[in-house]
């Protein structure tokens, strides 16, 4: 069975949005988090302070767990505010994490400080509203020919910031590529049809692995988790 890990859950965000990072910053390239944080390197050589600012442009100032982006006073004598943001390792410092992208994401104070609860294992989490307790309904992504066997057929929805690539032996991969997007159906899955789901999907389809990606549902955006097939996207 597929390996959860809450931080999965969590949507990515699209390429424009590393894009800006990058103009804004000059770092790059800017990357996402990756859900299983990323061990310190010999040759980190960005300061602390440029890849944090990088990080927060990334995420738009905003708590990748639970969207918030709150203003907070820190003097009132003379009006200075800052954004109730920060920046967190996925992979503590202590566990020998590193100052990258892939082990870095934007928190709120809250969500932030539920990691702390946890042995600090950079995962926000239990008797919180956040990632332990996410819908039991599952918006899953599948091709846009997938049919359900009691043949129920889902929202038409369009990944944003991807392309399909045409290779040269007739075969097909999906990749980033910013203003582009791909039809795919969107399915609300109950956990009993999701464990169905998965493993029909693991024996026909060879599906190992999963992500949460951002799809346009008509002038609204939507997170759904994607299947995966040895790193190509199930789509």
């Amino acid at each position: 069975m597929i390996r959860e890990n809450p931080l999965k859950n969590v949507a990515r965000v699209p390429l424009s949005s590393l894009k800006k990072a990058e103009k804004i910053t000059g770092l790059a390239p800017v990357k996402d988090f990756d859900p299983r944080g990323k061990a310190a390197m010999d040759d980190e050589r960005i300061s602390w302070v440029r890849i944090s600012e990088a990080v927060l442009i990334r995420d738009d100032y905003k708590c990748r767990v639970c969207s918030k982006s709150d203003i907070v006073s820190m003097d009132s004598s003379n009006s200075k505010v800052h954004m109730s943001v920060e920046v967190h390792h996925i992979l503590p410092r202590s566990r020998k994490g590193g100052d990258v992208f892939e082990n870095l994401i934007t928190l709120c104070v809250n969500c932030h400080h539920l990691t702390f609860g946890n042995d600090y294992s950079g995962i926000p989490l239990k008797n919180s509203m956040n990632l332990d307790n996410f819908p039991f309904i599952r918006n899953i992504a599948l091709p846009s020919t997938f049919t359900f066997q009691d043949k129920r057929t889902g929202k038409i929805v369009f990944l944003k910031d991807y392309a399909r690539k045409e290779g040269i032996d007739e075969s097909c991969s999906i990749t980033e590529s910013q203003g582009s997007e791909i039809e795919a159906s969107l399915f609300e899955v109950s956990d009993s049809d999701y464990t169905k789901l998965v493993r029909y999907l693991e024996d026909e389809f060879q599906v190992d692995d999963y992500r949460t990606l951002i799809f346009r549902y008509g002038v609204n955006s939507l997170p759904a988790r994607v299947f995966e097939s040895s790193g190509q996207l199930f789509l």
